[in-house]
């Protein structure tokens, strides 16, 4: 870190209890929530200090993954062409953050 001291502890300070039932267990779903949220910020319904530039750079992230869940896992090429469409219009340059190599050989 630039600002700040990193020491290490040698203690375990948290338990993460992971089960089928995990929202991070189900990616789609995690990102449909991530989606609401991020909407409620958008349209004010939820008091924050984030600039709606930066909101929507994050929910364009989200879209294109979703649809990139949709494209490989689900098959499901209607739903992945409109959430990379989403992205795509929030975020020109989405592609540019996301892709990696193994999506040139989808």
């Amino acid at each position: 870190s630039l600002k700040y001291n990193i020491k290490f502890l040698d203690k375990i300070l948290a338990i993460y209890r992971s089960h089928d039932g995990n929202i991070s267990s189900d990616e789609e779903e995690m990102y449909l929530g991530h989606i609401k949220i991020i909407e409620k910020l958008i349209n004010n319904k939820v008091e924050n200090n984030f600039k709606k530039e930066f909101l929507k750079r994050i929910m364009a992230r989200e879209y294109y993954l979703l649809g990139r869940i949709y494209f490989r896992e689900k098959k499901n090429l209607k739903l992945s062409f409109s959430y990379v469409s989403r992205a795509i219009m929030l975020n020109p340059l989405i592609g540019q953050d996301f892709m990696v190599g193994s999506d040139l050989y989808l």
